[in-house]
This record gives structure tokens, C-alpha cells and sequence, in this order.
């Protein structure tokens, strides 16, 4: 027999071990999988607290930064519960059509009227819920002051040119006082 040669038993054994790793990695895999589905299950919830905690932060920095009365406070947070309550519409209208636009993508061809229904029925409850955004918007910005109005307009104008993602957590820096 050769030295490099294994005996059938040795082979035997790494075959074994071989088998332990797998089924390791993929005991391992299923408990990644199914604590992802529990969170993603439990989450709803607290996204919805990290929504509501996170449009209060905004609220108390656009106030700071704009230097806002009480007034403008106020209508701060009109808009605020309107961004917030439209948000809320379009989950309970919509649903979360993630599962389903992935169930579209598992399948061998795209159903693209399926695909088309489900954007179709998103931007429908989008559209119905606007108008009291847009009035909410309108109302504050228009009690704006020139000055904070210039001021609201560089900070927006910086958010779009970072993108949607960009944006979230810049807490108004990242753009220069002028």
C-alpha cells in the first residue's frame, strides 16, 4: 500500500465528518431561516414604533433647525400625522406585497399583469391618501418665512440628490450653512 494512500475506514470516517459539517451548516441554515421569518413576523410592530420615534426625531430637528414657532410647531405635526396615517393606509390597503412580488419571481416566467395589479394597487392607495399629505405640506410651508423656506429647500434639495436611502439618519448635516 502507498503512503498518500487512504484505507477504506479513513475514507469512511472523512465521509462521516464530511456528513457532520453538512448537516451542521445545514441545521444551521434553517435556524437563520426560520428566527429571520419570527422577526420579520415580530418586527411589524416595532417598525411601526421606529416610524413614529423616527418622524418625532425629524420633527424636533426641523424645529431647531427652522427655528419654528409655536404655530409652525404645530402644523409641523399635522403633517406629520399625515405622513404617518397615509403610511399606515397603504399597509393595511395594500399589504406587504413583498412575499408576493417574490413568489413572482420564483416561477420559471414573470406574470407581468400580476406584477403590473400589484404596483397598480400600491400606487392607487398611494394616490387616494396624497391630497391630505399634500394639504398638510402646503399649510406648513406656506406659514414658512422666506429665510426658512430657503433653508428647507437647500436641506431638500441635498436629500434628493442623496437618494432615498442616502438621506435617512443625516440629521440634517452633510450640507453647509449658508
Amino acid at each position: 500500500m502507498k503512503k498518500n494512500s487512504i484505507t477504506a475506514e479513513q475514507f469512511s470516517k472523512s465521509r462521516l465528518s464530511a456528513n457532520k459539517k453538512g448537516a451542521t451548516t445545514l441545521v444551521a441554515a434553517i435556524l437563520c431561516i426560520t428566527l429571520g421569518a419570527v422577526s420579520v413576523t415580530a418586527s411589524a410592530h416595532s417598525r411601526q414604533e421606529r416610524q413614529q420615534q423616527h418622524a418625532e426625531q425629524m420633527v424636533e430637528r426641523i424645529s431647531e433647525k427652522l427655528d419654528l414657532n409655536e404655530q409652525q410647531q404645530a402644523q409641523l405635526q399635522v403633517l406629520k400625522n399625515a405622513v404617518l396615517q397615509a403610511k399606515q393606509q397603504v399597509r393595511e390597503q395594500s399589504g406587504d406585497v413583498r412575499d408576493e412580488i417574490s413568489q413572482l419571481f420564483d416561477q420559471p416566467q414573470l406574470d407581468r399583469q400580476k406584477m403590473l395589479n400589484l404596483v397598480q394597487l400600491k400606487a392607487n392607495v398611494i394616490t387616494e391618501q396624497a391630497p391630505s399629505v399634500i394639504d398638510a405640506l402646503g399649510d406648513f410651508y406656506d406659514n414658512l418665512s422666506p429665510a426658512q423656506q430657503q433653508e428647507a429647500r437647500i436641506h431638500l434639495q441635498h436629500m434628493i440628490e442623496q437618494g432615498p436611502r442616502h438621506h435617512r439618519g443625516s440629521r440634517w448635516h452633510g450640507v453647509k450653512d449658508q
